[in-house]
């Protein structure tokens, strides 16, 4: 199994997780603690990219 299939597959029963989950968290407590971990996840793999893609763009030219 390839890095990529392990995540695709990590991706989909995290979202399997995440839409069963939803609607209890939303009726016990409210929006915004609903929505935070769906924020703070975003910004946390934004950050793994920003930092990795320049180091495999750097190794695929040399």
């Amino acid at each position: 199994m390839t890095f990529a299939s392990r995540g695709r597959a990590l991706m989909w029963v995290l979202a399997t997780v995440s839409t069963a989950t939803f609607t209890l968290t939303m009726e016990a407590y409210g929006f915004t603690v609903c929505f935070l971990p769906y924020v703070i996840i975003s910004t946390v793999m934004l950050a793994v990219l920003i930092l990795i893609y320049p180091q495999q763009a750097i190794e695929v030219l040399e």
